[in-house]
């Protein structure tokens, strides 16, 4: 099986835009995919202009990484 992300269409009543997805392949064609999208843009462009933000602010941030906690429920009041 392999894997790789693609851009999906999603229209409903209220909104349309464009998600990148991981889908995973059986004899070659798509068979699953993620449901909630790893990045959404309302347009292509959109959606394109986020993935190249995203890697330009991996490439600046890379050597300085901040370490992941959880978040205090206290700090959100």
């Amino acid at each position: 099986m392999s894997w790789n992300y693609r851009v999906m269409h999603h229209k409903n009543k209220d909104c349309e835009y464009y998600g990148l997805h991981e889908v995973y392949y059986k004899g070659g064609k798509p068979w699953l995919w993620t449901t909630e999208p790893e990045i959404v843009g309302e347009t292509l462009d959109e959606l394109g202009w986020v993935l190249s933000m995203m890697l330009d602010d991996y490439q600046k941030s890379k050597n300085d990484v901040l370490e992941y906690t959880e978040p205090d429920p206290e700090d959100a009041a």
